[in-house]
């Protein structure tokens, strides 16, 4: 019963890229959606942002069918029917010199994260959840859509559609099934952990958000011990707003070996504050508040399951 309902649940909740695949003997073809980051950059910029995440997307999807994928779940059955359950999907593996490392993690029949951190002519590409989160699409290195590339890499690109919101891609890729080792493994998970992403030259990736973060004053507090409290308020904040859907899933995840404050605690000592203004006041309590407006590089995680 166990695995007629993990495999239904894959066949349902397949990536972001919205797998229609199949397979041609030996070709497989796949479609990938990207959106629109809707940053501050131009329409050309969010269009090619739109176009590379489409396009890894639909690259997982391609390794997918190729080389199968991994499934981790931790399932709660009750009478005979699914009450609960997280699965886990991994995949790690290439075409060529294009890399895709992908999470994706399922709470209660609804995909909740889907990251792929993928590596591209010693670039470090990473997208989550359809939009292109590192690096600035300005300093990326990649076929840029207006040129209608056939082929990136050795994944053959048969259309470019858009939309409002999304750019789709159809994909195609050749391979030789007798080379190819495929593994299909379902298994419970055991643990659930994290790490932070770094690019190719081990340095970690980042996303800049701005934020605020507020303290009281009480007891013994100094001027200085009040500001830091909100400073560190506004990174906690900022790191809640990257990696919250993240943070929130792993945490409650049964099997998690991490906690809340576990994580917040790691991440903060990697954060880079970029900019901080304080804001001091008095509320209508009488209760003195700070205010800390501060930018924030917050560091990207993603998924560790054994």
């Amino acid at each position: 019963m166990k695995k007629t309902i993990i495999a239904t649940m894959i066949l349902l909740f397949l990536p972001l890229s919205h797998v229609y695949g199949e397979e041609y003997g030996k070709t497989v073809e796949v479609k990938g959606i990207g959106g629109y980051s809707f940053s501050e950059s131009s329409v050309d910029d969010q269009k090619q942002a739109a176009f590379v995440a489409a396009f890894i997307n639909g690259a997982v999807g391609l390794v997918e069918l190729v080389y199968g994928i991994q499934t981790k779940g931790d399932m709660t059955v009750h009478e005979g029917n699914v009450v609960s359950d997280t699965l886990i999907i991994e995949l790690k593996q290439g075409i060529d010199d294009l890399h895709v490392s992908n999470n994706r993690l399922i709470k209660d029949a609804m995909v909740v994260m889907d990251l792929t951190n993928a590596r591209f002519q010693g670039q470090t590409i990473v997208v989550n959840n359809g939009i292109l989160l590192s690096p600035p699409v300005q300093t990326l290195k990649f076929p840029n859509w207006k040129s209608n590339p056939r082929t990136i890499s050795t994944v053959e690109i048969r259309n470019i559609n858009w939309n409002k919101m999304e750019c789709e891609v159809t994909l195609a890729y050749t391979y030789d099934p007798l080379k190819i080792l495929r593994k299909d493994e379902k298994r419970l998970l055991k643990t659930i952990s994290f790490k932070l992403l770094k690019a190719v030259d081990d340095s970690y990736l980042y996303k800049k958000e701005t934020i605020e973060g507020v303290a009281y004053g009480g007891g013994n507090d100094t001027p200085d011990m009040i500001r830091q409290k909100s400073l560190e308020q506004a990174i906690r904040n900022a790191i809640e707003k990257v990696n919250g859907v993240f943070i929130k899933s792993i945490t409650e995840v049964k099997n998690s070996v991490v906690t809340k404050d576990e994580i917040y605690s790691q991440t903060m000592g990697v954060a880079q504050v970029i900019n901080k203004q304080y804001k001091p006041q008095f509320t209508s309590e009488g209760n003195y508040q700070v205010t800390c407006v501060a930018t924030v590089n917050v560091p990207l995680m993603e998924l560790v399951a054994e």
